[in-house]
This record gives C-alpha cells, sequence and structure tokens, in this order.
C-alpha cells in the first residue's frame, strides 16, 4: 500500500491544543504577513503523538504499518486508527488517530476553533 497525500501547505503550523476529552489534537496555521485566512487540521480519536510543536510547511499522508518499524512495540494503540505521516521542512513524525479534518476561516488568533466550539478552550497546567 502506497501513501496517500491529504493535505500540503508552506504554512507555518504550530501544534495548538490537545484535549483528553475525545482525544483530540489541533494543529494551526494563524493569519498574519501575506496570509488572510487561519487553517486548522483537527485530529480525533488520537493515540500516539510524534510530532515537533511548530512546522515550517506540513504534509500530512496515511501510510500503512509497515513504514514505521519503530511503530511495532506500539501495534496495541492502533486498533482501527490511520497513521498520519507529519512531514515539515525539517522533521518526520506520526499522528495515530481515527479520523482528519481541515478548516479554513478569518477567525483571529484568540478567537476558538470552528471545530472545536462548545469544548472549553482553557487548559489547566498541571505542574
Amino acid at each position: 500500500m502506497n501513501a496517500t497525500e491529504l493535505f500540503s501547505s508552506s504554512r507555518a503550523f504550530e501544534l495548538w491544543m490537545y484535549t483528553v476529552s475525545h482525544a483530540q489534537l489541533l494543529i494551526r496555521s494563524n493569519k498574519g504577513g501575506t496570509q488572510t485566512s487561519r487553517v486548522e487540521l483537527l485530529f480525533k480519536d488520537v493515540s500516539l503523538i510524534h510530532i515537533g510543536t511548530v512546522m515550517r510547511g506540513i504534509s500530512v499522508e496515511i501510510v500503512p504499518l509497515e513504514r514505521f518499524v519503530t511503530l511495532d512495540a506500539a501495534k496495541h494503540k492502533i486498533h482501527d486508527r490511520n497513521i498520519y505521516q507529519i512531514s515539515s521542512s525539517d522533521f518526520t513524525g506520526y499522528i495515530v488517530a481515527s479520523a482528519f479534518v481541515v478548516h479554513e476561516d478569518e477567525r483571529e488568533f484568540n478567537e476558538p476553533s470552528g471545530m472545536l466550539e462548545g469544548q472549553p478552550l482553557v487548559t489547566r497546567h498541571i505542574t
């Protein structure tokens, strides 16, 4: 099985939020400079994460398990989920999740995600 590219962009993206509720991971590229919109990537039912916190340019592909030998010890976390390879200009990692959604809007930096509305966006830091 070959990899299937789902999304690609030259914009800078940041790991924005992970919520334990529904195991959701949000990656965001905010408005600014020449960018007049923000782009959000939402992964649902996440069981494994191995990505950078800042990604300059990003590509998201679904890849087969055999491409990831390092995941052999974690196969019990995969079940019926997909392996999404996340590539940026200086790092390649992965996210194991059941679903992936892309959303683009014109909201501002501090406004909540259009995909997570109704969920608390204030997080508590545990030290």
